[in-house]
């Protein structure tokens, strides 16, 4: 399974300018606020169209400027878990996960896997946080994607709840069988679900490897920094010198 990224996109002064591939079904991509993480995801889904450049998903190209190939979303295969679920409010919990495969035995099969027994018939606003969150999944599921992209999955739950529901998702996505891509600012996060990562920063990839690379050998003092500097053995690396850093 390989995901190939190399884009240009400019948007007002903030320039994106991405390259990394990755052969790995766990991927993270990790920045600041504003480093252009959310934008790449929207690149690949579809839902922004970059200025030139190239985007493959095992081998099938899902935008390509010189070939003149820009898939529609829907035809490329890709799950988006957004930050705040984008879940129907006026659909109940059975109506959001079959908006996109209205197949019964489907959908009830992830009610069950989901532990949503009892919840079928609520909207949104009567759900929490982490209920919507596995509606949201669910939803996505019943598409049977080629590819997840999960963006800030957990920056709407609540700190106490965050570590229950990495694991409850990281045991979820075991058994799919397609990419899945975690962006984060949040250094547990990408080590929770990464094996291959790649750090973003004013639009650029820094650094691209296994999630142990990056995190115990950052190439230069502001990857070093976004990786997190509370990091024992990353706060000795702030500390040294950047010409340590740098060899």
């Amino acid at each position: 399974m390989a995901l190939e990224v190399n884009i240009h996109k400019t948007i007002g002064s903030f320039t994106l300018d991405v390259d990394f591939t990755c052969e790995d079904k766990y991927i993270g991509f990790m920045g600041a606020s504003g480093s252009g993480k959310s934008m790449t995801l929207k690149c690949i889904a579809g839902i922004v169209a970059p200025d030139s450049g190239r985007i493959a998903l095992n081998h099938r190209v899902l935008y390509d400027s010189a070939e003149k190939i820009n898939l529609l979303p829907q035809k490329r295969k890709i799950g988006y878990l957004f930050q705040n679920y984008a879940l129907f409010p006026n659909m109940t919990v059975i109506q959001n996960i079959g908006i996109t495969k209205p197949d019964k035995e489907l959908i009830n099969d992830l009610i069950r896997k989901f532990r949503l027994d009892g919840l079928e018939n609520r909207y949104p606003s009567q759900l929490s946080g982490g209920q919507q969150q596995r509606v949201a999944l669910a939803r996505i599921l019943a598409y049977e994607p080629d590819m997840i992209l999960l963006d800030e999955p957990f920056s709407a739950i609540d700190a106490y709840l965050r570590e229950q529901l990495r694991d409850e998702m990281r045991e979820t996505l075991s058994e799919y069988q397609g990419n899945v891509m975690i962006v984060s600012h949040n250094p547990e996060e990408i080590e929770s679900y990464a094996n291959k990562m790649a750090v973003i920063d004013q639009g650029r990839v820094l650094q691209s490897g296994t999630v142990d690379e990056v995190f115990h050998n950052p190439c230069d003092l502001q990857t070093a920094r976004i990786v997190g500097g509370k990091k024992p053995y990353i706060a000795e690396r702030l500390n040294a010198d950047n010409e340590h850093l740098l060899g």
